[in-house]
């Protein structure tokens, strides 16, 4: 699937411009692989800044990740491969 804007959003940031800020992501149609694709936030490329946080919930609600800004030069960026949490509920 592609990016979809509307399920983007800053959670916090820093009146400090040095500290990252967190955002969030809801890619429930995505794999966690796709999202960390290079320029899979394309459209965001002046938003997000090398250093910046974003927790993602994908996989039909499955899975969720935290993933780190590797790159971002204005023209291409880059995330980490997540770390991985898996959604259990066993109550």
């Amino acid at each position: 699937m592609a990016f979809v804007l509307a399920n983007f959003a800053r959670v916090s940031s820093s009146g400090n411009t040095s500290a990252p800020t967190i955002w969030s992501y809801n890619a429930t149609a995505d794999a966690q692989a796709d999202i960390d694709a290079a320029d899979y936030f394309l459209a965001v490329i002046n938003q997000v800044q090398v250093g910046d946080v974003l927790i993602a919930v994908t996989d039909s609600n499955a899975k969720y990740g935290t993933y780190l800004c590797l790159s971002n030069d204005g023209t291409a960026i880059d995330f980490t491969n997540a770390t991985v949490g898996t959604v259990t509920d066993s109550d």
